[in-house]
């Protein structure tokens, strides 16, 4: 076979680990990165001059030996994150020393998919438990305001509502109320301008969906009729 000049080992190696599909980084004894393939440059959104002799993004989130499988958020350069599957394994397999070879395998889109899945699942198990109650001949009353705990709780808010629109009379009724028992504010509003910037006049008005963070966003007659029963915001 020959002998291996250092050279032709190099490129041998650069070459294998670009046709890897996965990110590779060769990590030293100090926790620094020596060498990476065209794939980490891409996750992370960086060249190789930048990576080289640096610590890797991920180190604080792997154990405290380096070995093994974890799984990491990695915020890329453009602002992007995503979820990594790092395998640490040392370079030397006799000796647990010389430093290690760490494969970034990307599980993104798979995170994502089971994320919506979840989603789906809860959605589910909500329509089922609704739809129980309504066969089992329960009040309108009882039912929409099952329906405004279930969308509070799925959603994470303290306070959740069914309101049906009169739009005839240009005013909204609310059917279905819920609060949580440890909610900070009180009872919503009896009366919220359907002109204004609030979620239930946006969907009034749009009949799509709606969302408000900051109620310094909308009017002022609206705001401050939301922010003097407690609210923060509403979807």
């Amino acid at each position: 076979w020959g002998a291996w000049s250092p050279a032709l080992f190099v490129a041998a190696t650069s070459t294998v680990m670009n046709a890897v599909r996965d990110g590779v980084a060769f990590v030293d004894e100090s926790g620094r990165v020596t060498a990476v393939n065209s794939r980490l440059c891409e996750l992370v959104g960086r060249s190789r001059g930048e990576l080289v002799g640096s610590v890797p993004a991920w180190a604080d989130q792997l154990g405290s030996d380096r070995f093994g499988a974890t799984t990491v958020r990695l915020d890329a350069a453009d602002g992007s994150t995503r979820s990594v599957i790092v395998t640490s394994s040392p370079r030397d397999a006799d000796a647990r020393c010389g430093g290690w070879v760490q494969i970034l395998h990307d599980i993104t889109d798979r995170a994502r998919d089971e994320a919506a899945l979840r989603e789906h699942a809860e959605e589910q198990d909500v329509l089922r438990r609704v739809a129980t109650v309504v066969a089992r001949g329960a009040e309108s009353t009882e039912v929409f305001d099952m329906v405004a705990r279930e969308v509070a709780l799925m959603l994470g808010a303290e306070t959740g509502l069914v309101t049906r629109f009169d739009p005839a009379a240009e005013r909204g009724v609310d059917v279905g109320v819920w609060v949580a028992p440890d909610a900070l504010n009180a009872e919503p509003p009896a009366r919220v301008p359907l002109d204004g910037g609030a979620p239930t006049a946006v969907v009034f008005r749009t009949g799509q969906a709606a969302r408000v963070d900051d109620l310094s966003s909308i009017d002022l007659k609206t705001a401050e009729i939301l922010t003097g029963h407690g609210y923060r915001g509403g979807v």
